[in-house]
């Protein structure tokens, strides 16, 4: 681990110091100097250092620059080039006048080694816990909370590219071990090497290729597993990429007949594209996207007050809205800052969140789910005897068969005579098999739930929850949030992380601004 606490001494001779009266009140870089950049010194990153080797620039510098990226929405070539000529810059970030500059590519690295040391949201835990200092976050109050859609850094793909692109970068990868293949494989290899276009092609070519893509994964997954000089060749990523794009659209019968495409090969965990193998296919009513879900979570202060950001993350696009709050109030319970009532859509108003945050003494709040009122009336006069195990329906015919399973649904049918002879048949609309009746017992939390939704003075209440849709459209206008510049969950989650520090740096200045024009 490298000692860099010299390089948190001042600069004498910095911009700061020479240009200090530059820079009025309502420039951003003044309340970046002021506020933000004090929070943060290079002995916080010496862990992602090592000893000895040339000295490495500074990692507060690269940390605000990375800061002022997404503030400004820039490229690394840009924030790079400010760093040399920008002399706002150069004040709020304590430079020297003459300071060079950085290459671009400095940047890369340095995002992969907060990764890599588990520092991607220093920046944003630095921020918050500067908020709650200032008493601008408070323990308790009222949070909101929801999710918008992230596009991945990589191209929709066929099924067919999806195929050649994954066999394409296994045979990049392997030309160094073509030595130990036979002609069969060699011939495979030598097919995959280049790009294709699926433009023009016919139905019956689009087959044969599909067929020849399953046999070329079949037979390398094959080789990669069986020859005691490449077992090498298993560990590395695109073999480990192909064996699962093969196991996710082929059926593989036996050892002498041709895979079998899956007709349909999407959901959770599905690779999509093997650029970008955390990226997954999901669709949202009629809106479908190749990439992440973001979660954020803001502050309900009262009118005129300014909101934060309490808790921004990217997770899998497949990933259900309301498995997050767990984490979420775990993370606020952490840097002591859960709210008492946490506002959020019907996604995450489910019972095991109610009951779960009950426990934590906060007040899951939002609409649930209506339920089916189709089903309401076709059930209506039923009645169960769970002791007798039988259902009764309001002609007084009792059902066939019973069965009611752990989570207390009852499922029962009646015979198929019966009910085509019955005079409710038209309300009941039985199956041609005859009538199946279906009942969960209505759970207490639901039916309180669903009475308070009546309620005016609750549904007012809960409209503190939409304030949380213009926290989304002002991420995604303003930082980008909706497109991730870089490949990886590890780095969709660093952007969303840095995303949000720089909405609460906005946030804060506009509030520092007005605190001005108030005194």
């Amino acid at each position: 681990m490298a000692d860099l606490s010299s390089y948190d001494q001042r600069n004498l001779f910095g911009a700061d110091v020479i240009l200090s009266g530059l820079l009025g009140p309502d420039d951003l870089c003044s309340t970046i100097k002021r506020e933000i950049s004090p929070l943060l010194k290079d002995s916080d990153f010496e862990e992602m250092y090592k000893d000895g080797g040339r000295p490495p620039i500074s990692p507060r510098i690269l940390i605000l620059t990375l800061l002022m990226q997404f503030l400004e929405r820039l490229p690394d070539r840009a924030a790079s080039s400010n760093l040399k000529f920008r002399l706002d810059w150069k004040i709020a970030f304590e430079l020297p006048l003459d300071f060079a500059g950085i290459h671009p590519t400095t940047l890369v690295y340095f995002r992969n080694r907060l990764i890599a040391s588990q520092k991607a949201s220093l920046l944003f835990d630095s921020i918050i816990e500067h908020l709650k200092s200032c008493g601008l976050i408070k323990k308790g109050g009222k949070q909101r909370i929801d999710s918008t859609h992230i596009i991945g850094c990589v191209r929709e793909l066929s099924r067919i590219e999806l195929f050649h692109e994954t066999l394409r970068l296994f045979c990049l990868d392997v030309v160094p071990y073509t030595k130990w293949m036979d002609e069969r494989l060699i011939t495979f290899h030598d097919r995959y090497l280049d790009k294709i276009s699926i433009h023009g092609v016919t139905d019956e070519q689009k087959k044969e290729f599909i067929q020849s893509a399953g046999l070329s994964m079949k037979a390398f997954i094959s080789w990669g597993g069986l020859t005691a000089h490449v077992k090498s060749v298993e560990g590395l990523d695109h073999f480990k990429t192909l064996k699962k794009v093969f196991e996710q659209n082929f059926i593989d019968q036996d050892s002498t007949s041709s895979p079998e495409l899956i007709r349909i090969a999407t959901g959770k965990g599905h690779i999509s594209s093997p650029h970008e193998t955390d990226a997954n296919y999901a669709n949202k009513g009629k809106k479908g996207w190749l990439g992440y879900k973001g979660q954020v979570v803001e502050t309900v202060n009262e009118e005129g007050e300014q909101n934060f950001i309490t808790y921004i993350d990217a997770e899998g696009s497949t990933n259900y809205d309301g498995d997050c709050v767990s984490a979420v109030i775990e993370d606020l319970q952490k840097k002591e800052i859960a709210p008492l009532e946490l506002y959020g859509d019907t996604h995450y108003n489910s019972v095991p969140n109610i009951e779960q945050l009950q426990k934590s003494s906060i007040e899951m709040k939002g609409p649930v789910h209506p339920g089916s009122k189709i089903k309401a009336e076709k059930n209506i006069g039923f009645e169960i005897d769970l002791a007798l195990k039988i259902v009764t329906c309001p002609m007084g015919e009792t059902s066939k068969h019973f069965h009611k399973d752990p989570e207390g649904k009852v499922r029962a049918s009646f015979p198929k005579k019966t009910c085509q002879d019955c005079l409710r048949k038209e309300i009941c609309k039985p199956e041609p098999r005859g009538k199946i009746y279906e009942a969960r017992p209505e759970n207490q939390i639901l039916s309180e739930r669903r009475k308070k939704m009546e309620d005016p003075k609750y549904k007012r209440d809960l409209h503190k929850r939409n304030g949380v849709e213009g926290t989304i459209s002002g991420l995604v206008r303003g930082q980008n949030w909706r497109r991730c510049r870089y490949r990886g969950k590890a780095k969709a989650q660093l952007q969303s992380k840095i995303i949000g520090a720089a909405a609460n740096v906005c946030r804060l200045h506009r509030l520092r601004q007005r605190q001005q024009r108030l005194f």
